[in-house]
């Protein structure tokens, strides 16, 4: 966990929004040269996973952190699923997902287009249900916080609210048909999300509420073995650190939050941090954030970055509506400074 307000510390130093969005970009690109190889191993039948690497033996969460694999099956149908450099495929659709915003701000149009192209392929290639929603709910989410408060759009959502009332059976209806397809694309997977999201919630509150176990349990067959508490960032809170923990991220996830919406529109470094934060927030019900953050760690730089502008915001802020002590003074000194 002290990763993320470290790499927000590296922020703070001269980092250029400039150099991240083409690094993403060259990664974008560098992927879209690596996927035809890693399909190409698949259609040969070649071994999907290479080999663990020796540095396993210092110790870490697991092998799959170590393996260099060229391709993965999934459980659910058997078809192909690429996790390039993550751990596991669900994770290169989140960090794909974070660079996706990284990329929009680089000035080359031919890099940009490419690295865009590159994030989006890899998306589909980890079949990342949530990493193919986020990017346009993030879009539209972001663009909605930012300008809330415009006249016009509360004009326009006014007749969309009184609309959204009248058909609300009708929509909710279309909602649970899309969440039972989205469950029901891969159903292993959602039932073990799920029973493990029970498991977690149910062993908090009968055993340790307030400070949780303090590790991570192997989880029971039904789950597939896998730790008690993963696949959700707040489920997994509860479960290690109890509702200490989850506090703990609740305080400074809304005010980091609240003060990016505050200041978003004043330089393309809030944009985007918004964008990163509000895609951050949507992936807590999906994946663990302190576990991948050593490769969506740009996101985090860059939330670094526009919350040291809104610092030096407020600091110009206080700085003009300082009172003068003694006017006749400072005015009688102004007249010998030099010009």
């Amino acid at each position: 966990w002290a990763l993320l307000p470290l790499f927000m510390i590296v922020g703070c130093a001269r980092v250029r929004l400039e150099v991240l969005a083409r690094a993403a970009s060259l990664l974008g690109i560098q992927t879209i040269c690596l996927l035809p190889i890693v399909g190409l191993a698949w259609a040969m039948g070649l071994p999907g996973q290479l080999y663990v690497s020796p540095v396993s033996i210092i110790g870490g969460p697991g092998p799959e952190y170590f393996a260099v694999e060229l391709y993965g099956i999934s459980p659910d149908n058997g078809m192909p699923r690429w996790r390039l450099f993550a751990p596991w495929a669900p994770a290169i659709g989140m960090v794909m997902c974070v660079y996706f915003f990284l990329i929009v701000n680089e000035r080359d149009a031919r890099i940009r287009t490419l690295g865009l192209l590159g994030t989006f392929l890899a998306i589909l290639a980890s079949s990342s249900r949530l990493g193919l929603l986020c990017i346009p709910i993030v879009a539209s989410a972001t663009w909605l916080l930012l300008n809330i408060g415009r006249p016009v759009v509360l004009l326009i959502a006014s007749p969309i609210g009184l609309f959204t009332g009248l058909v609300m059976d009708q929509m909710l209806l279309i909602y649970e048909q899309a969440m039972s397809g989205f469950h029901g694309a891969r159903a292993d997977s959602s039932r073990v999300r799920a029973t493990l999201g029970r498991i977690a919630l149910e062993r908090w509150e009968s055993e340790a509420v307030f400070w949780g176990h303090g590790a991570v349990e192997r989880g029971p067959h039904l789950v597939e073995y896998m730790p008690i508490g993963s696949h959700h960032t707040w489920f997994g809170l509860l479960f290690v650190k109890g509702l200490v923990g989850v506090v703990s991220l609740v305080i400074p996830l809304t005010w980091t939050l609240c003060v990016l919406i505050r200041h978003g529109n004043k330089s393309n470094e809030l944009r985007t941090a918004l964008r990163v934060l509000v895609l951050i927030f949507l992936y807590t019900f999906a994946e663990n954030l302190e576990i991948l953050s050593y490769l969506y760690w740009p996101g985090l730089v860059v939330i670094g970055m526009a919350l040291k502008q809104t610092l030096g915001f407020e600091k110009e802020k206080s700085l003009i509506q300082l009172p003068n002590p003694n006017p006749v003074i400072n005015e009688s000194c102004n007249e010998f400074a030099p010009r």
